[in-house]
């Protein structure tokens, strides 16, 4: 299961989907598909399943940029995986 939670101005993202998950499969992998299955997905992640600047995305409470080729089974060890999506916004 995956667990989808916006934040701020984001929160129009949050989802719970019941979704199969390779415990296999890389965290990159899982948000490729993701945006495959969730196009508003498209804004926040790049083409290789990277955040945009201005995005932290969050799964299991890490940065997903830290753990971007980890493989799922390391993360979600239950079968479960909460993504977390905060805007960031500077002051300049």
């Amino acid at each position: 299961m995956i667990k989808i939670r916006g934040l701020g101005k984001l929160r129009t993202l949050s989802h719970i989907l019941s979704l199969e998950l390779n415990p296999r499969a890389t965290i990159k992998e899982v948000l490729l598909d993701l945006k495959k299955k969730m196009p508003q997905l498209n804004e926040i992640l790049t083409g290789d399943a990277k955040p945009v600047v201005g995005v932290l995305i969050l799964l299991n409470e890490i940065d997903c940029r830290l753990i971007y080729n980890e493989e799922l089974k390391n993360i979600a060890k239950d079968g479960t995986l909460t993504i977390t999506i905060i805007p960031v916004s500077h002051g300049g």
